[in-house]
């Protein structure tokens, strides 16, 4: 969550804090507003799965959940300025994939629901599943025909696009701008939390994994179409 507001996402704040030996993730709420005398109000959301009355249990694309598709679409149908949003969503998912998370699924992403109408929320829920053995490979929501990052291939940006809604150079030029953002911005990101007292051997584990699925990104939007 870090890396990604270092580069430019909107992210909920979050603070890695400890208490005694216990760490713990400290995650300022996105979803309340102040008012007067101290007091606040809750604003309105609803994740993904909630926005296209799909169960929880159906959460992933594979059982039936939102895919890329009708995601884009529902944030076309639901803001009354779609085109900010679709590129938030866009850059959401495209950070999702390089940084390793799988597990993205219709409900990690929301809808805010403001005075001015409804937005795409803060990113949360942000991880490197990359990083653990034992979790699933296979992505929450296919990049066109790709289930992993390994799968993706000069030809899954085309089909990537067309599902979004969004120009193939276009999306091509976006990956790469966030995959080079990204190889630039992970480890400097981890060697600031290990200033702040944390593992820093296990933190540039993490950078150096992000790091090479940037440059795996990097080089699939270079290939030339097939």
């Amino acid at each position: 969550m870090r890396l990604a507001s270092a580069i430019g996402l909107r992210v909920a704040p979050v603070e890695p804090r400890r208490v005694a030996d216990k760490t713990f993730l400290l995650v300022t709420r996105y979803d309340r507003e102040q008012v007067k005398d101290s007091r606040y109000r809750r604003l309105h959301q609803e994740d993904f799965c909630q926005a296209l009355s799909i169960a929880p249990e159906k959460k992933y694309a594979k059982e039936e959940g939102p895919t890329f598709k009708t995601s884009f679409k529902l944030v076309r149908d639901a803001c009354p300025r779609p085109a900010p949003e679709v590129l938030k969503l866009l850059d959401a998912a495209l950070c999702n994939l390089t940084i390793g998370n799988a597990d993205a699924h219709g409900k990690n992403y929301s809808l805010l629901y403001k005075k001015s109408g409804a937005e795409l929320a803060p990113l949360y829920d942000l991880m490197c599943t990359a990083a653990y053995p034992h979790v699933a490979t296979n992505l929450a929501m296919k990049f066109g025909e790709a289930r992993t990052l390994e799968e993706v291939r000069a030809k899954t940006w085309p089909k990537f696009a067309e599902e979004a809604g969004l120009g193939g150079a276009f999306v091509r030029r976006r990956a790469g701008e966030l995959a080079d953002m990204i190889a630039g911005k992970a480890r400097p990101v981890a060697s600031g939390i290990a200033d702040q007292g944390f593992n820093g051997k296990e933190l540039q584990r993490l950078a150096d994994l992000v790091v090479g699925r940037a440059e795996r990104v990097a080089a699939s939007v270079k290939e030339p179409a097939a």
